[in-house]
């Protein structure tokens, strides 16, 4: 990649020097490098013509993999800021904008500010001249706007400049020491997320080909066999769901690499996986506002400990140890992770009130994704957590706002949450309740699902009474005790 490149410069190289290789795979269609090229045209044809200016903050209110990925490339064509994000959690949290790209019209903005891509859009698509992008200077560039749980459980938007995301898809999609030029790559993750973003864009910067799937993911394995993927990047919670599935390893045969990251992977989990599946393994941890930052490969004849996260796959990274304060421990080996970009060009940052501080993950430099780690010859290792949150296939929820949340919707009830630990070693959630009557474990969903994209309450108990501690706070200990299911 060269130095002064723009990602729109080095993605249309590679459309020119193979126009016809499949570039995305989609629920619905194929697409090859060309075809892009061409949608990013149209697309950028489109929005001239409905007044849209370079510069602008779009949001875009839909997780299509074809029209994330055009948005990524017109983002470095126009210097536009894009948020992938829905139209309703953007104005939630006060995001400025001047277009929403939506599929439908909708009643949360003005209709002068939505542009509404339907299919009678896309009736050009492949007709007009295709132009030459391979030029485009890297300027200013845009800005990715992601969501994340951060390390709070709070959801927030992460901004990371097209110098920053360069510099992170071209080091990998997270697999170690793996090149990706050539490969047919799927993931799990919906494309609008971070992960999936610079996932997606490695590969496809590597000459490779993309499978997203989108509100079809689940249906992945039928795809994998029939496309002949051969590296996957998934969350340790599909990894069990795949193990419950029928004849799952028939489907399997492709695969020469997974990446499973997003939360703790339980070492049985991966010894289990690995019988029905001949591929590598590479473990990653990481964040939305670094990305990955430790990783290994499974080793079936030398299993990795319990709580293993790797070593640092980035140079430009430093990792210390903190105390409860978060004053830096120089020559400690075990503490609160801190991870600091060396070059601060490189650090995200996030959107408004979500600033540094102790409401997000970044203080100052530093970026605390809330995890407790240990350094020994080996590497790095998962010693437990500070806050108190709930992770869902890396999506982290902060605990008392799913607590608020059903208070304000149930002023009546008293609620408290817990964390299981299932099977594979995957978080769950428990709902207490207590209250005169009962509330329904689909009614609290309901009431969870607007706010909590992803959280699933696992498990529902009511109770005539919380326990609670001298100090008149919810005792968890004892409810724990209270609630614990016994063994068959």
């Amino acid at each position: 990649m060269q130095a002064d490149a723009s990602l729109i410069a080095t993605f249309a190289r590679i459309a020119a020097d193979r126009p016809e290789q499949i570039a995305l795979i989609t629920a619905q269609s194929q697409m090859s490098y060309g075809d892009i090229i061409d949608l990013v045209h149209l697309l950028d044809v489109e929005l001239s013509s409905r007044g849209v200016k370079p510069g602008q903050t779009l949001i875009l209110d839909t997780s299509r993999a074809e029209l994330c990925t055009a948005f990524a490339l017109l983002l470095s064509l126009r210097g536009f800021s894009v948020a992938y994000s829905s139209l309703r959690v953007a104005l939630a949290v006060g995001l400025d904008f001047d277009r929403a790209i939506v599929l439908q019209p909708t009643d949360l903005a003005n209709p002068d500010r939505q542009i509404v891509i339907g299919p009678e859009m896309f009736q050009t698509l492949g007709t007009l001249p295709r132009p030459d992008y391979t030029t485009h200077k890297a300027g200013k560039g845009g800005v990715f706007i992601t969501q994340t749980s951060g390390s709070t459980g709070t959801p927030k938007f992460v901004l990371s400049t097209e110098a920053e995301r360069l510099r992170t898809v071209a080091s990998s999609a997270g697999f170690v020491e793996t090149s990706m030029r050539g490969r047919r790559f799927a993931t799990t993750l919906l494309p609008n997320t971070s992960r999936a973003i610079s996932a997606g864009l490695s590969v496809l910067l590597s000459g490779g080909s993309v499978m997203m799937l989108g509100d079809e993911r689940d249906k992945i394995l039928p795809y994998v066999d029939l496309y002949r993927v051969d590296a996957l990047s998934t969350t340790p919670s599909v990894l069990a769901q795949i193990l419950t599935m029928p004849n799952a390893s028939q489907f399997l045969t492709s695969l020469r690499d997974i990446r499973v990251g997003g939360a703790l992977a339980a070492g049985h989990l991966l010894a289990a996986f690995e019988r029905i599946c001949p591929a590598r393994i590479h473990v990653s941890y990481g964040a939305a506002e670094i990305g990955t930052m430790l990783a290994y490969v499974h080793d079936p004849a030398n299993p990795a400990p319990s709580g293993f996260l790797g070593h640092p796959v980035r140079q430009d990274l430093e990792i210390g140890f903190y105390d409860p304060d978060f004053v830096l421990l120089p020559d400690a080996t075990e503490g609160i992770a801190g991870f600091r970009m060396t070059d601060p060009a490189m650090l995200r940052r996030y959107f408004g009130a979500a600033g540094d501080g102790d409401d997000s993950g970044l203080r100052g430099d530093v970026f605390f994704p809330g995890d407790i780690l240990r350094r020994d010859n080996d590497g790095y290792h998962y010693i437990g957590r500070i806050k108190n949150i709930v992770n869902f296939s890396g999506n982290k929820f902060s605990l008392e706002n799913i607590a608020a949340r059903l208070g304000a919707a149930h002023p009546k009830a008293r609620f408290a949450l817990l964390i299981e630990t299932d099977a594979h070693g995957l978080e769950r959630l428990v709902l207490v309740c207590a209250r005169a009557g009962t509330i329904a474990a689909d009614t609290a969903q309901a009431v969870l699902a607007p706010l909590f994209p992803g959280l699933v309450i696992t498990r529902m108990v009511q109770v005539d009474q919380l326990p609670l501690t001298a100090s008149g706070k919810v005792d968890t200990e004892a409810l724990r005790a209270q609630i614990v299911t016994p063994e068959p």
